[in-house]
């Protein structure tokens, strides 16, 4: 399955998100829908919880075991970053597709 959760700059990676969700990978996809969502910035992250454990593992070097993205795909070395994961939630509808 694929964990979800949907931040706000000030939760963002330090504590609860605003919404979170989970999704049973389905040729090879899978697919959430946070609704009833404020307008403003957000950004999502997400992991492949490969032992279906509930939660993302790390090695013992703080190197992930699982497979993770965020939202705008921008993964260079080291771990998301607001800045670069944040997208507007405005009035329209919008799907995110992110990848890792």
């Amino acid at each position: 399955s694929v964990g979800y959760a949907l931040y706000n700059k000030d939760n963002f990676m330090v504590a609860a998100p605003v919404k979170a969700a989970k999704s049973e990978i389905k040729d090879g996809k899978t697919s959430v829908t946070f609704k009833d969502i404020p307008l403003g910035n957000y950004a999502i992250l997400c992991y492949h919880d490969k032992n279906n454990n509930g939660q993302m593992d790390f090695e013992a070097n703080g190197m992930p075991k699982e497979g993770y993205g965020a939202s705008n795909n921008d993964m260079s070395f080291g771990p998301p970053v607001w800045s670069d994961s944040k997208f507007i939630v405005g009035e329209e509808n919008q799907s995110i597709a992110i990848r890792f």
